[in-house]
């Protein structure tokens, strides 16, 4: 949980700029089928770019930067390997509340569809012109257009058929039902910036200047038109992944069909959005920022069974050349610092003899990454006990091969040091010492 709640922190920040460039440079332009485009690309950007770099397809090998804890420098943040924790920190806190709102916009999505189908499965069909249209008896009920129908109240088929039909096959052409379906996928995804939800807001609004801008050339008189969006204004909106008749302010539609076309040139506004986005990039794969999202993704830590870990001898590998304490680049793991975290939780398992004697703090483990990425030589630096020292060189030993560390572009030898912090429940440890 904490691994998606970082990436769509990450995903959130990237929309927001997207949707900030837009607003500032774009969303009173008359090139609504290309803000429209833009608008989905920055959707689609927006899911892509932090997956790639959180699952290290984009990292940027790191540079050295070495702390200093009770003495001994660290090149890799700890790992921590817990019994049964019976506290949630607040991290763990942020995560479950973020999965309760994803589920629950999941859910509103899900019965908004249902919805929209049964309403659909009970209308009356007719075709008017070669197109088929849904006519249902709710007057209340606005027009709207969504999976490729058409659907009308009947009062809206009698009356003002031409314009309304016109208007929704503008949408149903150009699939607008799918933008939205999309857009509110990924507003689900991060609910909890609002920006997401600007964004779609934004979609639907362009998609309705499309649809009006249809109607007008189509040569319906465009007072009368206007009358018509201003007479539908009091209508209910069916749901939010529909494209409705009244969409989106009436006023401001008005004011759209009354401008005149943008030159092609305002385009070149877009462009603004690429130094945008390759300084928020820049700034997501910072050394800092990585910190913040390896801790967040590392907020659930998976709860560890008491099983005893199988003794491990490691082959120890030869070494040529020069260990480095620091390089330029350092070694990486295969798939970047949160597939190391990931692999460590999943495999690093509390001893029992550990349990029963209620052992635990931090095992400190030296290894070198050789100019193969092999992790040679493996030794604990700080012991805790002998139980949780050899469950610490287990592990290390069993990691897969790193990329190697370069000094320039030579491959070379490496010191990493990894702490390995064990932690028994405190009921636990509070009850032991009671007994003794």
């Amino acid at each position: 949980m904490g691994t998606l709640f970082s990436y769509s922190f990450m995903s959130g920040l990237l929309l927001s700029l997207v949707w900030l460039v837009y607003r500032i440079g774009m969303s009173r332009t008359t090139c609504y089928a290309f803000n429209r485009v833009v608008l989905i690309a920055g959707l689609c950007v927006a899911l892509v770019v932090p997956a790639m770099m959180m699952y290290g397809f984009m990292n940027a090998p790191e540079a050295a930067s070495p702390s200093d804890v009770d003495g001994i420098e660290l090149g890799l943040p700890s790992v921590s390997v817990t019994l049964a924790p019976e506290t949630i920190d607040a991290l763990s806190v942020a995560s479950y509340v973020y999965v309760a709102g994803f589920l629950i916009s999941v859910a509103h999505m899900v019965m908004s569809i249902y919805r929209l189908l049964m309403l659909i499965s009970k209308c009356e069909t007719v075709h008017v012109d070669g197109k088929k249209v849904m006519i249902h008896d709710d007057d209340t009920l606005v027009s709207f257009t969504w999976g490729g129908h058409i659907v009308l109240s009947r009062t809206d088929y009698e009356r003002n058929r031409n314009m309304v039909i016109v208007h929704e096959t503008a949408h149903l052409e150009r699939f607008h039902w799918v933008d939205l379906l999309f857009a509110k996928m990924v507003s689900s995804f991060t609910w909890y910036w609002p920006t997401s939800w600007m964004v779609m807001d934004e979609l639907r609004s362009l998609h309705e200047y499309e649809a009006d801008y249809k109607v007008v050339k189509s040569g319906v008189d465009r007072k009368d038109y206007q009358m018509l969006l201003i007479e539908k204004t009091a209508g209910v909106r069916f749901q939010s992944i529909a494209s409705s008749f009244n969409n989106s302010s009436i006023k401001l539609r008005i004011i759209q069909m009354m401008k005149k076309q943008s030159k092609g040139t305002v385009r070149m506004r877009a462009l603004a959005m690429l130094p945008a986005l390759a300084l928020a990039m820049l700034a997501l794969n910072t050394n800092e920022v990585k910190a913040i999202v390896n801790e967040i993704s590392a907020s659930n830590s998976v709860v560890l069974e008491s099983v005893t870990a199988p003794d491990d001898k490691s082959t120890q590998k030869k070494l040529n050349g020069k260990i480095y304490e620091s390089v330029e680049h350092l070694p990486e793991y295969p798939g970047g610092m949160v597939a190391m975290q990931t692999f460590l939780k999943n495999e690093l398992k509390y001893p029992e003899e550990a349990i029963k004697n209620n052992e635990e703090g931090t095992v400190v483990v030296r290894f070198v990454v050789s100019d193969k990425g092999d992790v040679c030589d493996a030794k604990v630096i700080r012991s805790v006990s002998k139980s949780l020292d050899a469950e610490a060189l287990r592990v290390v030993n069993s990691m897969p091969a790193f990329k190697p560390g370069l000094v320039g572009d030579k491959p070379v030898n490496v010191y990493f040091t990894l702490p390995c912090r064990f932690a028994l429940p405190k009921a636990s440890t509070a009850s032991e010492s009671k007994k003794q």
